[in-house]
């Protein structure tokens, strides 16, 4: 998902910290590159991205019982937006019986919708 908004962008690092191993930081590769780069080499609305990706495609197990999204869109690349759109759609449910899920916007471009719980 993070490689259809940014070509460039090859995978996540993950190690713990040399410091303090309980600590794990957030590294990325760039594609065609062995070199790591800090997260905040990359845009804020990027980031946003990446953190609402992982958010949307947790298995259903693991995700909360109800998740509220005020503005979502805000900071994105309007391709992000679509994206973005179709996950919550596909994952979260709006266009199911999956009940709990609030999605809050002003800006007129993103699909919103609530479930009650039920």
């Amino acid at each position: 998902m993070v490689q259809l908004m940014a070509p460039f962008f090859d995978d996540f690092v993950l190690e713990p910290q040399a410091l303090n191993e309980n600590k794990i930081r957030l590294e990325w590769r760039h594609r065609g590159s062995d070199a790591c780069y800090d997260v905040s080499a990359l845009s804020d609305g990027f980031l946003r991205f990446i953190a609402l990706s992982t958010l949307l495609l947790q298995p259903v197990e693991l995700r909360p019982s109800v998740i509220i999204l005020d503005e979502p869109e805000l900071g994105l690349h309007p391709f992000a937006i679509i994206t973005l759109a179709s996950l919550i759609k596909q994952h979260v449910g709006l266009d199911t019986d999956r009940a709990g899920d609030t999605v809050a916007n002003t800006t007129g471009q993103f699909p919103t919708g609530r479930h009650p719980r039920g």
